[in-house]
């Protein structure tokens, strides 16, 4: 699983990537992958701070926008890449909206 954690404020919006290159078996390639977003403060949904659920895929990295956020939240976005043979992979980013 990788981990990354970044800073935002409140109307920024901007596409993240996780690069699963490095976690990856040998000979393996992301196919496709799902984002969620929770709200660390009372693991409730918070998907409406992503652009969609869906994973653009750019090689092996997956892709997703993230939208807005409230103050002093912190979130959590888990993505989920599935690879060409259907194995799983996961990795979170960690959103602090700061102001």
């Amino acid at each position: 699983m990788a981990v990354h954690f970044q800073e935002k404020r409140v109307n920024e919006a901007f596409t993240v990537e996780l690069d699963f290159t490095n976690i990856l078996p040998t000979g393996r390639s992301v196919a496709s992958g799902t984002v969620g977003a929770i709200d660390t403060s009372d693991g409730s949904n918070a998907d409406a701070i992503l652009g969609s659920t869906t994973a653009t895929i750019d090689s092996n990295k997956a892709q997703v926008r993230v939208l807005n956020g409230s103050t002093n939240k912190l979130y959590k976005a888990v993505f989920v890449a599935t690879l060409d043979n259907a194995d799983t992979l996961e990795g979170d980013i960690f959103f602090r909206v700061d102001r």
